[in-house]
């Protein structure tokens, strides 16, 4: 062996094998999960999202760890070894690459000619796109279940394979495969940080489950409304909290009020049909409960609310509980025009939102 001949394979390599392997455990679990356990609709719907998300991401890291694989010099394997074994674990490689391949693809394949047309937003951050012309086609659809079916028996006995084989040379030969793709101490280090700086998911609001509800006074009289839709986003560990709102689907059961609320004056949701909240600071005050600061977005104005968020669940999996504030209606110049000091609708509009996530 020469000094320029490596005995492992370089950082880049050993980290998209390490963070691979963990993502298609994952992905081998939650599949499982998915076709062979009763899951409530929300849950299983959010699985489903992750999943395909995860999906695309190993789908990136392949054709990257290919193209790091060309550019590089992969170290020898031992010398103890016969020619058909060389043989066998050169084949075994591209047998794991080719089934990989084979995976995501067909799993593209499901989600692009599905009846349900549904896109895929890589865990919030982007949307990846259906492969063209074969939206709704069962056929198709049909053979990419078949494929992934299959695919993920084939590779299950792989990867069985490829830890046997590395258990079985050692055993036999004392050979120790492992350290071609592992660093000792610093490997446990990396991959220790690698986890701690992963956020975690972003737990979806249950709308049909939850409420948003605004309430305030006309001529004396009291009234009450809510948005029908509207999405949000909740995440503790990283103290994050989003919603929308569609301004567009405020309903008070009251005609007027129904007729007047989309007007320019009013919500002017013509122009502004959304309404957005984004937290830009958490402080916990007890185990139960969070005071959140964060900018709502309304009606082209933009102000900071303060809010305290009371928590009757919260679970790695399940996270509940209410928020209320008020706002004043006059700087989102929200009937502004037609009642600038409130003499009619009071200024001030209280919000209440009562939620579960998943």
């Amino acid at each position: 062996m020469t000094a320029h001949t490596p005995k492992q394979y370089n950082s880049a390599m050993i980290i998209l094998h390490w963070v691979m392997a963990l993502a298609f455990f994952a992905m081998l679990g939650s599949g499982i999960t998915m076709e062979y356990i009763t899951l409530e609709q929300s849950f299983k719907f959010q699985l489903y999202q992750w999943h395909k998300s995860l999906g695309v991401l190993l789908l990136l890291a392949i054709f990257l760890r290919i193209f790091i694989k060309i550019l590089s010099k992969a170290p020898p394997l031992p010398q103890k070894f016969s020619k058909i074994e060389k043989t066998a674990a050169h084949a075994g490689h591209y047998a794991l690459y080719l089934a990989m391949l084979t995976m995501v693809f067909s799993g593209w394949a499901m989600v692009s000619s599905s009846v349900y047309g549904l896109p895929t937003i890589v865990f919030g951050w982007f949307e990846w796109p259906h492969i063209p012309n074969i939206q709704a086609d069962e056929s198709i659809n049909s053979l990419a279940k078949t494929i992934h079916f299959y695919g993920f028996i084939t590779f299950g006995i792989l990867i069985l394979g490829h830890i046997s084989a590395v258990v079985a040379h050692y055993k036999k030969e004392k050979v120790n495969l492992l350290w071609r793709m592992w660093w000792g101490k610093k490997t446990a280090l990396t991959l220790a940080l690698l986890f701690i700086s992963t956020p975690a998911l972003a737990l979806e609001i249950d709308t049909n489950k939850s409420t948003l509800t605004f309430e305030g006074e006309h001529a004396g009289n009291a009234f009450t409304g809510t948005f029908k839709n509207w999405q949000g986003d909740i995440d503790l560990d990283a103290q994050s909290l989003t919603a929308t709102f569609d301004l567009t689907s405020a309903h008070t059961g009251n005609a007027m009020y129904d007729g007047t609320l989309p007007s320019a004056d009013w919500f002017d949701s013509a122009n502004h049909p959304k309404a957005t909240f984004k937290s830009t600071a958490f402080k916990k005050v007890d185990a139960n409960t969070y005071n959140v600061t964060g900018d709502l977005t309304l009606k082209g104005a933009t102000h900071p609310v303060s809010f305290n968020l009371n928590l009757t669940e919260n679970s790695a999996e399940k996270v509940a509980g209410e928020a209320m504030f008020t706002l004043n209606r006059l700087l989102y110049n929200i009937g502004k025009k037609s009642d600038p000091k409130a003499e009619w609708v009071s200024k001030d509009i209280g919000v209440t939102v009562q939620f579960t996530a998943p």
